[in-house]
């Protein structure tokens, strides 16, 4: 709010009156406490208003944090044994993963010997026509 539409007074006492006067007519009790009379930079005069710091209720101090708590013998069992159970977990799993990974490799290379020896079939069978084919025909 500039300063012009601002309500002026000349002296603090001035000023310290129209407050008080400002306290006892307000409804919101809680407000009208936070009003403070100050000297203007702009106009030099003074006026009644709330200071940003005292506006509305007084902000309670917060507390120092508490000092971290130190674990005591029985904490720090929990939180091993917590841990060697997450890692077992974790180790049991990768185990697991692979396992199927060796499984899957097993099944692809029984798959590829099938293949050949498929192939190995056909070059035997495919060497068979053709020699039956020369003794029938005379090659």
């Amino acid at each position: 709010m500039k300063c012009q539409e601002k309500v002026w007074y000349p002296t603090a006492v001035d000023a310290e009156e129209a407050r008080r006067k400002m306290e006892s007519k307000s409804r919101d009790k809680q407000r009208a406490k936070g009003l403070v009379v100050y000297h203007c930079r702009d106009c030099k005069k003074f006026h009644v208003g709330h200071l940003r710091a005292s506006y509305g209720k007084p902000k309670a101090e917060t507390p120092a944090p508490a000092p971290p708590k130190i674990p005591s013998i029985g904490d720090l069992k929990r939180k091993v044994r917590n841990l060697e159970k997450r890692l077992d977990a974790e180790r049991r799993h990768a185990a697991y993963v692979i396992g199927k990974i060796v499984s899957k490799d097993r099944e692809w290379l029984e798959a590829e010997a099938e293949r050949a020896r498929i192939e190995a079939d056909r070059a035997k069978d495919m060497a068979d026509t053709l020699a039956i084919a020369a003794r029938l025909y005379g090659g």
